[in-house]
């Protein structure tokens, strides 16, 4: 709690002098402020090193992890810049911002173009916040679901960012009907596909070794017809690049206890080359883990007490 008070002051700050200072000046400042994030805080640190000592392979204490883990907590409060900066873009702006894959934005409007609704999953990796606006500046309806936070001046402050070009982001606990509603009127939708913080999820293999991840897109996927994508922005230098996957098959026998893990898994597969791609954009302050393995408590105990 305290923490989030901190980050929030330290946002409200972050907004009024951010009209006074050049982007690259900007970006600068926040990629120190995440050098000093990575070294006074052990507990994400520790965190966001064990997922990406899986991810690479390689004990928590290499050189390759410790520099990955150091440049995600840079690329996240990058990440703040960018947020803050929403409300003052325009279509055109974040047009040369974000330079969508070949063929992304082509797969993404051929599916929605199927009258079904579409389902975007996301992963907390490059910018999940800035990115989609520009679906919504192109005047399309996307509803996102938004987790609380405290105190509540925080999630008041971030909803309103969000929410500034046109996004239509609701409260989690509202959001699986409001979900339904949208893909029912056949809108888009996006949801996190690694991350919950609350409902059902479901385990699947991944980088070796057992993940649980969020039932939402496949629960989604199972009651609906809509496609689903995977899509997410990838910093690159001042910009990102959109990545948007193809169409993700979905197994649909009317067995969700069958189709929720298949699902799922499949998902999972996408995860993985998109992460191993961008580890050091993989923001996960959170443990997805849920195999116990000893492969992984090793990683730990080799990780220094130095950083």
């Amino acid at each position: 709690m305290i923490g989030n008070i901190a980050l929030y002051l330290a946002l409200r700050l972050a907004g009024l002098l951010l009209p006074l200072l050049p982007l690259r000046l900007a970006y600068g400042l926040a990629s120190v402020t995440g050098w000093c994030a990575y070294l006074l805080f052990p507990i994400p640190r520790r965190q966001i090193t064990r997922n990406l000592s899986i991810v690479l392979g390689v004990p928590a204490g290499s050189p390759k992890v410790r520099r990955a883990a150091r440049a995600a907590f840079q690329n996240d409060a990058r990440n703040w810049i960018d947020t803050l900066r929403i409300g003052r873009l325009q279509l055109s702006d974040i047009e040369r911002m974000v330079e969508v894959e070949p063929g992304g934005w082509e797969r993404l409007i051929a599916a929605y173009q199927e009258g079904k609704g579409l389902i975007l999953v996301t992963l907390h990796l490059g910018n999940y916040d800035l990115v989609g606006q520009l679906i919504a500046l192109r005047g399309y309806i996307l509803t996102v679901p938004v987790e609380h936070m405290r105190p509540p001046a925080l999630y008041d402050f971030l909803t309103r960012e969000r929410r500034s070009q046109g996004l239509n982001a609701v409260p989690v606990e509202q959001a699986p009907r409001a979900l339904l509603r949208a893909l029912h009127a056949h809108e888009m939708v996006a949801i996190a596909g690694d991350k919950t913080a609350a409902g059902r999820r479901v385990e699947v293999e991944m980088f070796g070794h057992t993940a649980a991840l969020p039932n939402g897109p496949v629960s989604l996927a199972r009651r609906t017809s809509a496609p689903v994508l995977v899509a997410c922005g990838v910093r690159n230098g001042f910009g990102y690049s959109g990545i948007i996957s193809a169409p993700i098959p979905m197994q649909r026998t009317g067995n969700a206890d069958a189709d929720d893990p298949e699902n799922a898994q499949r998902l999972a597969r996408v995860f993985e080359e998109v992460i191993g791609h961008f580890p050091d954009q993989w923001l996960m302050f959170d443990n997805p883990w849920r195999d116990g393995s000893k492969s992984i408590a090793t990683m730990m105990q080799t990780e220094k007490a130095t950083v």
